[in-house]
């Protein structure tokens, strides 16, 4: 919601625009004279102030004068019967905006919403951020751009078009510069600021600046690129390891619970009795009898583990190594032939280990 100051020495005429533009969907806030506007200016922002330029004492283009010394943030306009005397032409030669009195409701609302959507605050949506340094550059501007973005805040320091430093978070310099122009979408608005009291942390000239900041952010995006690929290519292994499981599990009679983990453990998938078998725990004891039966083999002498199965008076515990990487294992019903489990197992297990 945009934050609006209205100034005018007319009570009625104030309380008639501040209730339009509310129901407009404006935030208005109003004053009768020029030192209280200043004084409200003092304690708040606002995105536009609209002044009445003749008022019983201080005028509004004292009222001008002020907010580009206190809050060049904002953006100002007159309002006046008087647009064509010679003060209020010098006023407009000099950039401020005229609304010519009278004026209608939705002439003033038409005002407002084309005012705001240009000058000195703006949404980076579809805008280049480059763009925007460049005419800086341009105009020799000596002006801070303050970029935001969800969850951060960054600042570019330039005097008379030149770069000079910039800062985000903790970071300042070339680091905080790229960091700032590798950002897409947010908000930017301008402050004034004193040069002399920013360090100078930036010799490069803003086309280099840019140029590095764009081979970085390309660099950025094919890491991001190459991560998101990794990461499809994960889930669609975890989601046909899974399936593999599942159908181990659904196609024997004998197999009651199966999962694939790592020698320390990890699950990597399993298909398991609900609240039956905790997986953690399933994991936990694989890596166990794992870590037991590779031992036992490597002391007699036995060679490379490659499967064991474990007989209990309530069924069996089979555990098949894949690719000397992950395990195999299987909780298996007391009546399952052996056979056919050694032959199910083995089949899964070579259905896995091309996917590893």
């Amino acid at each position: 919601m945009e934050k609006i100051l209205l100034v005018d020495d007319e009570t009625e005429l104030l309380e008639s625009l501040k209730e339009y533009l509310e129901r407009k969907g404006f935030n208005v806030t109003t004053a009768t004279s020029v030192d209280e506007a200043i004084e409200i200016i003092k304690k708040d922002t606002f995105s536009f102030i609209l002044s009445d330029l003749r008022m019983p004492g201080k005028s509004g283009a004292e009222l001008y004068v002020t907010v580009r010394n206190t809050a060049p943030e904002s953006r100002f306009a007159l309002m006046t019967a008087y647009a064509e005397e010679h003060a209020c032409k010098t006023l407009k030669a000099h950039g401020v905006d005229i609304l010519e009195k009278p004026f209608s409701l939705e002439d003033l609302e038409t005002f407002l919403k084309s005012k705001l959507s240009k000058g000195f605050k703006g949404v980076m949506f579809g805008l280049d951020l480059t763009d925007l340094i460049q005419i800086i550059s341009m105009e020799r501007k000596t002006i801070a751009l303050i970029i935001k973005i969800p969850g951060a805040v960054g600042t570019l320091y330039f005097s008379n078009g030149e770069l000079i430093n910039a800062s985000v978070d903790n970071v300042t310099g070339e680091e905080a510069a790229y960091e700032i122009l590798a950002w897409e979408g947010g908000e930017f608005s301008f402050k004034d600021f004193n040069p002399e009291k920013i360090k100078r942390e930036i010799n490069m000239p803003i086309e280099g600046i840019l140029m590095e900041a764009m081979r970085l952010k390309d660099e950025r995006e094919k890491e991001k690129q190459q991560q998101n690929k990794k990461k499809e290519v994960a889930m669609a292994r975890k989601e046909e390891l899974d399936k593999i499981l599942q159908d181990l599990v659904q196609s024997s009679t004998d197999v009651e619970g199966v999962a694939l983990f790592t020698s320390d453990g990890l699950i990597v998938s399993s298909h398991l009795p609900v609240g039956d078998l905790d997986p953690v725990k399933f994991g936990a004891l694989g890596a166990t009898a794992l870590g037991l039966s590779k031992r036992t083999l490597e002391e007699l002498k036995k060679g490379e583990f490659e499967e064991t199965i474990i007989k209990g008076e309530n069924g069996y515990v089979m555990l098949i190594d894949i690719s000397g990487k992950a395990a195999l294992m299987a909780v298996v019903t007391p009546e399952a032939n052996l056979g056919m489990l050694f032959v199910e197992m083995r089949s899964t297990a070579d259905k896995i280990e091309k996917l590893f």
